[in-house]
């Protein structure tokens, strides 16, 4: 490690300390000190784990440069991307997940309301479940990529997926406080990115990459009924026709 990132370091260990001990001086007069100083600790390994490898990672990813190209300019950003590895690609989406957890950690009031099981889900668990669901998901979307011609390979389906999530991961927990069906817009918002995405990576027409957005759209509702079973049919047709008579 060397001079500069040692400074970076302590520089955020310095804040993730302050922020601790308010943390834990707040959990003492609400008597949730258990919970404060758990949460404490985790902050402060966070802040480790993430002071050291944004930095190092940035450098190759250049976030910040491609979250304001994806948000601003997708298109040209997408062509600049075509030579980004799988790995850069994971490495941005992997930072995306991690502010998305701590924001809805933070917006949740997870460490006092939830318990250390589902505050350990939220900043833990659930961005490697993501993060595994999405080359699943990144997969089937390139049968109906490969169907209507993509040719260029699985890797590139995969980093149009990853990339389109930038709006959704960055906004989705402030747009749902302040209204929470705009999160519906921003989800629109991941799905018009990716058609783009997949038109400039794979180099087929805007067509062909709306076609297979929604034929993948399409083969993930029947997976998720089959995975759901006769119940889900069942409810989702009887709260249907619940509606309509009454």
């Amino acid at each position: 490690m060397n001079i500069d990132l040692k400074k970076e370091t302590a520089r955020y260990l310095l804040f993730a300390i302050i922020i601790s001990i308010s943390i834990i001086i707040y959990s003492f007069f609400t008597q949730t000190l258990l919970w404060g100083i758990i949460a404490a600790v985790l902050i402060i390994i966070l802040i480790l784990l993430l002071s050291g490898f944004i930095i190092n990672q940035v450098k190759m990813v250049n976030f910040i440069e491609k979250v304001k190209g994806f948000l601003i300019e997708p298109s040209k950003t997408y062509d600049a991307s075509k030579e980004d590895t799988l790995g850069d690609a994971t490495k941005y989406f992997v930072i995306l997940m991690m502010i998305f957890a701590i924001l809805n950690v933070i917006s949740s009031h997870g460490f006092f309301s939830f318990g250390i099981r589902m505050s350990l889900f939220l900043l833990v668990l659930s961005p490697i479940i993501r993060v595994v669901s999405v080359f699943i998901c990144g997969a089937i979307l390139h049968i109906s990529i490969y169907i209507v011609g993509g040719r260029n390979g699985i890797s590139q389906t995969i980093k149009a997926l990853m990339y389109a999530y930038t709006p959704a991961l960055l906004f989705s927990v402030i747009v749902f406080l302040i209204n929470g069906i705009l999160v519906w817009v921003l989800w629109l918002w991941a799905l018009v990115l990716l058609i783009l995405g997949i038109r400039q990576l794979q180099e087929i027409t805007t067509n062909r990459a709306l076609i297979a957005v929604l034929a993948w759209i399409v083969l993930l509702s029947l997976f998720w009924m089959l995975v759901q079973g006769n119940d889900f049919i069942y409810s989702s047709v009887s709260a249907y026709a619940n509606k309509v008579l009454n």
